[in-house]
């Protein structure tokens, strides 16, 4: 082939083609030598260079050729998932419809790639799986050295549990597939989810929170605070950790108590995963709450006690101290004792009223019958 190329060369620039013979050489070095080309009659030192200059550049060429990467169906790129979505103990990702998936790959620099959702593991045969029926869940771009990096909410098409899907870097133009991943496998239908035990909380008191589908089971931090995904650290009221249970199901139950120093206000309450991919921010939505104030404390009053008067000693005019008691004016409701003492004084001024009637009656009579007496016997002494 380079000695084609080299006696199209020559004819070009007006020389007799090389002959193939073995008295004008079989090998083409031998005409590169330009000691020996020089010897050679009818080439000259240009024509010489000229032909020097086209080999370098074809083996330039063919050097650069075969860095660059073949695309080809199935290949010619790699995707992975991110590892924070690989949890202790398993060697590929799992979780629940609604969660923030994370992919990295690799494929020709600055090259436009759809993300395709599709059943089945693509890791070993991206050609076939990735060709079958899916969703694209989105798009990303090479970067100048071929590497890219994306992310996508699993969507709830893709919602079999206990299946496992692949996604796959497929052409935006004719759906070519270039690479799978190994599959990740849905474990909830449902997006996780929160739930609080009131919508209006006062300070001091307690609420309690509860969450399902938080899958697999894994920490998972609750926060109450003026803000969800947007450094609730500065406005935090209070918050708490716990860990969800349940392959299926990832529950959760925590009470909270409501600092008595909190501002009342509107405030969210949010839940967060460990691994910061599941968020109730972005799956299924915060809640919202109102922290009000305390209700005042009332304390109550003490009973009064009767007081004694007291009394405040005096000096009479001979010197003589003496004590005279104070008068101690009080207001006595009807019916009290001293209504009842003055009853009993107007009872015995009127028995003795009486008394003194029936006395004066008494002596009234026994005057009269004297009186009588003493008539009757004066007559008696008369006729005597």
């Amino acid at each position: 082939m380079l000695h084609t190329m080299f006696s199209s060369l020559r004819a070009a620039a007006g020389r007799k083609p090389l002959s193939t013979g073995t008295a004008q050489g079989s090998t083409i070095t031998d005409h590169l030598v330009l000691k020996g080309a020089s010897a050679r009659p009818g080439w000259s030192p240009y024509t010489t260079r000229l032909l020097m200059l086209a080999f370098m550049l074809a083996i330039m060429g063919a050097l650069a050729f075969s860095q660059v990467p073949v695309a080809q169906a199935g290949g010619g790129g790699t995707i992975t998932w991110d590892t924070g979505m690989i949890y202790q103990g398993q060697s590929n990702p799992q979780g629940p419809v609604g969660e923030n998936a994370v992919v990295h790959g690799t494929y020709l620099p600055n090259q436009k790639l759809n993300l395709k959702l599709v059943p089945g593991d693509a890791s070993t045969a991206a050609a076939t799986v990735c060709l079958t029926a899916g969703t694209i869940v989105g798009s990303t771009t090479t970067d100048a050295t071929g590497n890219f990096i994306d992310n996508f909410k699993w969507p709830a098409t893709a919602n079999q549990v206990n299946m496992g899907y692949s996604v796959c870097t497929v052409s935006p133009v004719d759906g070519t597939p270039h690479a799978g991943s190994t599959p990740y496998t849905v474990l909830s239908a449902n997006p996780p989810s929160i739930s609080i035990s009131t919508t209006t909380v006062a300070q001091g008191d307690k609420i309690t929170v509860t969450g399902q589908d938080w899958v697999p089971p894994q920490p998972l931090t609750v926060n109450i605070a003026g803000c969800a995904a947007c450094e609730p650290g500065k406005t935090e009221v209070v918050g708490g950790q716990t860990t969800s249970a349940g392959l299926n199901t990832g529950t959760f139950s925590l009470t909270l108590t409501i600092p008595a120093t909190t501002k009342p206000g509107k405030y969210v309450v949010d839940t967060i995963s460990g691994n910061g991919l599941l968020e109730a921010f972005y799956t299924s939505g915060i809640k919202h709450l109102t922290i009000t104030a305390a209700a005042p404390v009332v304390t109550p009053t003490a009973a009064s006690t009767p007081t004694q008067a007291a009394t405040t000693p005096t000096t009479s005019t001979n010197g003589t101290p003496s004590t005279v008691p104070t008068t101690t004016t009080s207001t006595t409701p009807p019916g009290t004792s001293a209504d009842n003492g003055g009853s009993g004084g107007l009872f015995i001024a009127l028995i003795v009223a009486i008394a003194l009637i029936a006395l004066a009656i008494i002596v009234l009579i026994i005057y009269l019958l004297m009186q009588r007496s003493s008539k009757n016997q004066a007559p008696a002494r008369g006729s005597g």
